[in-house]
């Protein structure tokens, strides 16, 4: 497992240095600029210089980019999704990036420019068409912070009653808002996500098709439904998509996703307010803010993941095949995520050294029964999880569950969860898993259960430190001090 981990580091790191250090002779560099800082911005232009580029980057991409071009992206907001069929080969990636130190901004909300009225009391109403479409999410800054408007159980104006509550009329297109600090909405900066228009959970502002692509340096904010998605290529599994330096900010759906796609990197990134679509709709089955699905060989090194809706640290190997693995999660902090990574149906993936508070369950090692597939030989180790319900909790359902088995978790540290670690099935599903060196402690009462397993005898158990100031705790759910 060492070595195999060596290797990917080493292949998606060479692959790194040389995604856009060597660029081919017949190779472009191009220029998109939305505010026409160097020159009049139009995609009727070459866009092949700082006086002649593009408006939009999707312009740039239509002009026909071959391997090794360059996109240089102007400080300013795009108001566009960018769709990217297109690739790269070895040695020669297509890259997307902000222009020397400027952080461009794609953005699917505009600031709303439409007027507001009274309509009772501190409920403000929009002009009947004013939003034409239909908006996912109310974001509004008054004055400085970004704060989500809560649609949450509202049919129709009167339940907007309460500060920080709106509802969108879709007969009227038009929206009707509580302010924070029952404000007039006329004072504050209000956006109503618009793009992409599908609000799809498997979509993006930025949606990749195709391989061999760096996409770095640059914010994608207000999405109506992911930041940054990869998909397959030309209806194949993808390969070679890497991310680094990206704010991915208030999205509906995914943050930063990768779906039937091999060798993906992940790297430095901060993705905040992801999946907003689970706090508003509730339920299972959402995108997480970072994934590698149905893919092997990916690596999430260094990002920070913060005020998430859903799962993921990012979650690795959560696939609905049984050949998804080897995929890397190291030294990401996480905060306020569901859980900080959720193992399904997968192998040989590796979660280490990350740092996560309140992270839910916060290993959460599960293969769902929806189709034919088991957790094995998946490597937890030297992490930091903080808060949360379980320090680790392997568990499976269903009619005729799969199983996890084989699975190392190793010199981990957990405080202030309410249960340390967590097997909650016998023998015939959850077996063979080793449970080593790691340290669990609680202040103030927790963790009540240090370790509980629904068969000891079916799961090594060896070294761990377990200390609590809890009057009654647990440890193979037999009490004790």
């Amino acid at each position: 497992m060492k070595k195999l981990f060596l290797s990917i580091l080493l292949i998606l790191t060479a692959y790194s240095l040389t995604a856009y250090s060597l660029q081919p002779a017949w190779a472009t560099v191009y220029y998109a600029d939305g505010d026409s800082l160097g020159g009049a911005a139009s995609d009727s232009n070459n866009c092949t210089a700082l006086v002649t580029p593009c408006l939009k980057v999707q312009g740039v991409i239509n002009k026909g980019l071959v391997p090794g071009d360059i996109v240089n992206i102007r400080v300013a907001e795009y108001f566009e999704r960018v769709n990217l069929t297109v690739s790269g080969i070895a040695g020669s990636f297509i890259t997307f990036q902000g222009y020397l130190t400027e952080r461009p901004t794609i953005v699917g909300a505009e600031v709303f420019s439409g007027s507001w009225s009274v309509d009772s009391g501190s409920r403000y109403v929009s002009v009947n068409n004013s939003i034409t479409w239909t908006p996912k999410m109310m974001v509004t800054r008054c004055p400085t912070t970004d704060v989500l408007m809560d649609s949450r159980n509202n049919t129709s104006a009167v339940n907007v009653n309460n500060a920080g509550e709106w509802w969108y009329d879709s007969v009227n297109k038009k929206a009707y808002a509580w302010m924070p600090g029952s404000v007039n909405p006329s004072t504050c900066s209000i956006r109503f996500t618009q793009l992409p228009t599908s609000a799809a959970g498997w979509d993006g502002l930025f949606f990749v098709q195709a391989d061999y692509i760096l996409i770095q340096n640059i914010n994608v904010k207000y999405s109506n439904a992911g930041a940054i998605f990869g998909g397959e290529t030309a209806g194949v599994q993808g390969k070679f998509l890497q991310v680094k330096n990206v704010d991915a900010d208030w999205t509906y759906q995914a943050g930063i996703k990768s779906y039937k796609r091999d060798y993906t990197y992940f790297y430095t990134n901060t993705v905040n307010h992801a999946v907003v679509s689970h706090f508003i709709e509730g339920g299972s089955g959402q995108p997480e803010p970072m994934n590698f699905g149905q893919g092997d060989f990916n690596v999430a090194e260094s990002n920070t993941i913060t005020n998430s809706y859903f799962m993921g640290c990012p979650s690795i190997g959560s696939a609905d095949t049984t050949s998804s693995g080897n995929n890397i999660s190291i030294n990401n902090v996480c905060t306020n995520v569901d859980h900080a990574t959720y193992t399904n149906r997968s192998w040989r993936n590796r979660f280490q050294n990350n740092t996560v508070t309140e992270g839910g369950d916060n290993l959460y090692i599960s293969p769902e029964p929806s189709s034919v597939g088991n957790n094995k030989y998946n490597v937890y180790v030297g992490s930091t999880l903080k808060g949360g319900d379980s320090c680790s909790r392997l568990l499976t359902y269903g009619a005729t569950p799969n199983k996890s088995y084989n699975n190392y978790i190793v010199n981990n540290t957990c405080y202030d969860t309410d249960k340390g670690f967590w097997s909650q099935n016998t023998s015939t599903t959850l077996y063979d898993n080793e449970f080593k060196n790691n340290i669990i402690y609680g202040v103030s009462g927790n963790p009540v259960i240090m370790a509980q397993n629904g068969n000891p005898s079916d799961n090594d158990w060896v070294k761990n430190l377990h200390f609590s100031t809890a009057v009654s705790t647990k440890y193979f759910d037999q009490t004790g001090n």
